[in-house]
């Protein structure tokens, strides 16, 4: 029998996507479903649609909002949540990285700690030497990661992910696929599982 399977989108600049980031691993191992992670730039997806800025950053009362809730999220699930200081973070160094590391089976655990850089050590997760601290601490030789991570093959790659998640019609994150069926936010992702496993 075919182990069910979960696609999850996510972004590194998303809080709702920590708060899923973290959790995934378990909820998914009980339901017996197999996760695949899917870095790309919700900014690109912006860019295609013509967006000027963020759509939360067009509302200020919103984006107090999703920090209450974000909060609240956090607090229900036991997850450490700090508002960074700078917000919206650039997503592309974490992202090109990630993609490597989920080539070679390290990706998922550098997702969480770079969504725990920014989220709760208020770090810069744009900045190289953030990036490569985390890389040594996970035991991987940062100068190599790196180099590979920003070669043409591999950002062409990130753009192709942002490209897929576009014609998918992902338009926010987190965002999950349990087949053809589409699921947005951290909210949801209990009913994604739960389609997965049909």
């Amino acid at each position: 029998m075919t182990q069910p399977t979960l696609h999850y989108w996510y972004e590194f600049a998303s809080p709702y996507s920590y708060l899923s980031a973290v959790r995934i691993g378990d909820v998914a191992k009980e339901r017996g479903v197999k996760v695949i992670w899917r870095p790309f730039l919700l900014g690109g997806i912006y860019k295609m649609l013509e967006l000027p800025i963020p759509p939360m950053q067009l509302n200020p009362m919103k984006a107090e909002y999703m920090w209450l809730d974000c909060a609240r999220q956090a607090k229900r699930h036991g997850i450490p949540l700090h508002k960074p200081d700078h917000f919206p973070q650039s997503a592309v160094l974490p992202a090109r990285v990630a993609l490597i590391g989920l080539k070679e089976g390290w990706g998922e655990a550098f997702s969480i700690r770079v969504y725990q850089a920014n989220f709760v050590h208020n770090q810069l997760i744009s900045d190289v030497d953030v990036i490569s601290q985390i890389l040594a601490e996970m035991g991987q030789k940062p100068e190599h990661v790196m180099a590979r991570a920003t070669t043409p093959e591999n950002k062409q790659a990130l753009m192709a992910e942002t490209q897929e998640a576009f014609d998918k019609k992902i338009f926010g994150v987190p965002t999950f696929f349990a087949g053809d069926e589409i699921f947005w936010g951290d909210d949801r992702l209990e009913l994604a599982l739960e389609t997965a496993v049909g």
